[in-house]
Order: C-alpha cells, then sequence, then structure tokens
C-alpha cells in the first residue's frame, strides 16, 4: 500500500491525538466501538475509517481531529486523480 501525503498527515492528526488525550486503544475502541486492533491499525496507518467511525472520531475528538484530517481522498497530495 503506497502512502501519501493525506495518509501521513492523517495518521498523525490521529495519533497526536490518542497521545494527548491520555486514552489507551482499548479506551477508544470501547468509545468508538471497534476492536483494539482495529483502532491500532488506524494509528498505523494499516486502515482508514469507514464513516461510521470518522463520525465517532470527529465527536470523541472534539475539534483536535478535523473531518479534512478524515475525509480527504487517496491521491489528492500527490497530485493523481482517480
Amino acid at each position: 500500500m503506497a502512502t501519501t501525503g493525506y495518509l501521513f498527515v492523517t495518521i498523525m492528526n490521529f495519533t497526536n491525538y490518542i497521545k494527548t488525550c491520555g486514552a489507551t486503544h482499548n479506551d477508544l475502541a470501547q468509545q468508538l466501538g471497534v476492536s483494539r486492533s482495529y483502532v491500532t491499525m488506524l494509528a498505523n496507518g494499516q486502515k482508514r475509517p469507514s464513516w461510521r467511525v470518522a463520525r465517532r472520531i470527529l465527536v470523541i475528538a472534539q475539534g483536535q481531529v478535523t473531518a479534512d484530517d478524515l475525509v480527504a481522498e487517496y491521491g489528492e497530495e500527490d497530485g493523481r486523480s482517480e
């Protein structure tokens, strides 16, 4: 899987949120209604959140992770068009 600039930004914002909020991956998994391993994959950039999970992240993060962080399309940063 190629990593784009967008994906890197999203990983960093979500990872930074996890670090600053003081919650564990397990805590966030419970709040998001997903598994701990899914949260870990999101934080490591191995997965992108579904719309349902992205919406929950926005609510839980209270502005520390933005919609722009979560919904930009792959290829946007490297000039590819879909």
